[in-house]
């Protein structure tokens, strides 16, 4: 409320509000969220160790989200890293693109950040790295929209698919916000969200 109209007072806001969510999911104790099983994504990154590269899931292996393992295996290998990096790194691809959006899109990014820490979504991110990195891309796969290119709005999800293949829903955003917002706009809508729930 108190940051609504004035850019320059916006823009310190998310910066100073995206930096402190980043301390909070990034360099939080690497052993606290979502590595209570062998299946956890920290179980996994330090199982790269003893993974060639030839061994990841195949970039047309959607099933098994070839992105994430990918991106493991290179923050492991060219950094040397612990487990504690990597979700630093991580942390910070997310805050990036969440700092982006709400810098050019929301009008009053007090109230963004109410609604994504209200929805859950902030919380959401810290063990489900998948789907956050995919959203992160996502982000930008909006611009695309807004700035009318489709081939990088299709390379995007396309990219986001790898790391969550129901980014993959994405997909028809592109060509759905062609369309006037009309009678015939809302009843298009309704089938698609029908479908999507099938």
């Amino acid at each position: 409320l108190l940051m609504r109209g004035n850019q320059k007072g916006n823009k310190k806001f998310i910066i100073l509000s995206v930096i402190v969510m980043f301390c909070i999911m990034g360099l939080r104790d690497a052993d606290t969220i979502g590595n209570d099983s062998r299946t956890s994504y920290k179980w996994q990154y330090n199982g790269m160790d003893d993974t060639e590269w030839s061994d990841l899931p195949g970039w047309f292996d959607f099933e098994n989200n070839p992105g994430l393992p990918h991106f493991m295996k290179a923050v492991r290998e060219y950094t040397g890293a612990d487990y504690q990096t990597f979700l630093a790194i991580e942390s910070a691809i997310i805050m990036i693109a969440f700092a982006h959006l709400l810098s050019r899109y929301s009008v009053s990014p007090i109230q963004s950040i109410c609604y994504y820490w209200g929805l859950l979504f902030y919380i959401f991110m810290f063990s489900a790295m998948k789907q956050a990195l995919a959203m992160s891309i996502l982000i930008f796969a909006f611009d695309a929209i807004m700035d009318k290119k489709p081939i990088r709005f299709i390379l995007l999800v396309a990219i986001a698919t790898l790391f969550h293949f129901p980014a993959l829903i994405f997909l028809p955003a592109y060509w759905i916000a062609q369309i006037k917002m009309d009678r015939t706009f809302i009843i298009l809508l309704i089938i698609i969200l029908g479908i999507t729930y099938v």
